[in-house]
C-alpha cells in the first residue's frame, strides 16, 4: 500500500512541475513554491523559457541571483510578504519589462537588477532607504525612475549604462550619491541635486553626453575628479560659493562649455580640471585659489579671456599679455 501511495505521490508531481529549459534540468513544482519561505540562491538560474511566475505570500525572501538569466520572464509581482531581494536576484532578465517593488521590501541587494535592458519603468517603494551598488547597472531602456523620500542614500553605479534615462530628480533625503552613480546615462538632459548632498564623487555624471544644464547646490563642498568628464552638451556652469576644491579632469572634454566663473570658495584646482574643452572661451579664477594643478586647460583651443592671479598666468594658452591686475587678454 505505501509503495502505491508513493508511486501515486510522484505521478502528482511529475504532472505538477515543468521543464523550463532544454538541456539542463530546471524544474517548477507549484506544491514546493507554494510552501517555500525562501526562494533560495540560484533556484531558477538561466531558466530562459520561463515567462510569469507567481511568488506566493509564503515568501519572505529571494535569494541570490535566484532568477538570474530568465531572459523569458517578462512581468514579476513580488508579493507584500516579501521585505528582501537578494543580490542580482533578476540579473540578465532582458525580457523583464515591469515590476513591481512592495512596500514590504526594505532592502534591495547589489545588482538586483543589473543589465535588465528591457525593463522600461520602476517604482522604488518608500520602505528601501538605499539603492546600492549597481542596482539598476545597465537598465538601458529605463526612462524614469521615482526615488523615495525615504532614500539616503544612491550606491556605486546605481545607474550607470542607464542610457534611455532622461530625467531624476533625487530627492532632498539623499546626502550621498556614490562614484559613477550615473556614469554613461547618455540620454540624461537634467537632474536636480538637492542641498543635501555634500560632495560629488568621481566619476559621478561622467560622460553624460546629453546633460545641457545642472544644478549644484551650496551644500556641495568638493566636486570629484572626473565627476563631469565628457558632459559635452554642457553649455553652462554655475559653481556655487560652497565648493573649495575641483577634483582632477572634473570638467575635461566638456567641448560645449563657453565660460567658467569659479568662485571665491575654492582654493584648489586638479590636474586637466577643464582640459580639451575646444569651445571654452573665457574663465575667471579667484585670488583665493592657491593651488591648481598641471594642464588645466590643456587643448582649449578657443580660450581668449582669463582672469586670475598674476602668478598663474603660466597656465593660460598661446601667451598673454597683461592688460588689468589679474586680467589676460591672450594674443
Amino acid at each position: 500500500m505505501r509503495t502505491r501511495n508513493r508511486k501515486t505521490y510522484n505521478k502528482k508531481i511529475k504532472r505538477r512541475t515543468k521543464r523550463f529549459r532544454g538541456g539542463k534540468k530546471c524544474f517548477f513544482d507549484k506544491y514546493e513554491i507554494n510552501n517555500m519561505k525562501i526562494i533560495q540562491r540560484k533556484r531558477f538560474f538561466g531558466c530562459t523559457e520561463m515567462k510569469t511566475i507567481d511568488i506566493p505570500k509564503s515568501v519572505n525572501n529571494i535569494g541570490e541571483q535566484a532568477f538570474s538569466g530568465c531572459t523569458g520572464l517578462t512581468s514579476v509581482v513580488i508579493p507584500d510578504s516579501v521585505t528582501s531581494v537578494g543580490e542580482q536576484a533578476f540579473i540578465r532578465c532582458t525580457g523583464l519589462t515591469s515590476i513591481v517593488i512592495p512596500n514590504s521590501v526594505t532592502s534591495i541587494g547589489e545588482g538586483a537588477f543589473r543589465e535588465c535592458s528591457g525593463l522600461t519603468s520602476i517604482v522604488i517603494p518608500v520602505s528601501v532607504t538605499s539603492i546600492v551598488k549597481q542596482a539598476f547597472w545597465g537598465c538601458s531602456r529605463l526612462t524614469s525612475i521615482v526615488i523615495p523620500d525615504s532614500v539616503t542614500s544612491i550606491g556605486i553605479q546605481s545607474f550607470a549604462g542607464c542610457t534611455g534615462l532622461t530625467s531624476v530628480v533625487i530627492p532632498d533625503s539623499v546626502t550621498s550619491v556614490g562614484e559613477q552613480a550615473f556614469l554613461r546615462c547618455t540620454g540624461l538632459t537634467s537632474i536636480v541635486i538637492p542641498n543635501s548632498v555634500t560632495s560629488i564623487g568621481e566619476y559621478t555624471f561622467g560622460k553624460c553626453s546629453g546633460l545641457t544644464s545642472i544644478v549644484i547646490p551650496d551644500s556641495v563642498t568638493s566636486i570629484g575628479d572626473i565627476a563631469f568628464y565628457g558632459c559635452s552638451g554642457l553649455t553652462s556652469l554655475v559653481i556655487p560659493d560652497s565648493v573649495t576644491s575641483i577634483g582632477i579632469e572634473s570638467f575635461a572634454k566638456c567641448t560645449g562649455l563657453i565660460s567658467v566663473v569659479i568662485p571665491d570658495s575654492v582654493t584648489s584646482i586638479g590636474n586637466e580640471a577643464f582640459a580639451e574643452c575646444t569651445n571654452l572661451i573665457s574663465v575667471v579664477i579667484p585670488e583665493s585659489v592657491n593651488y591648481i594643478g598641471e594642464d588645466i586647460f590643456q587643448g582649449c583651443i578657443q580660450l581668449m579671456q582669463g582672469i586670475a592671479p598674476a602668478n598663474f598666468h603660466y597656465l593660460f594658452p598661446h601667451g598673454a599679455s597683461l592688460t588689468e591686475p589679474s586680467q589676460y587678454l591672450f594674443k
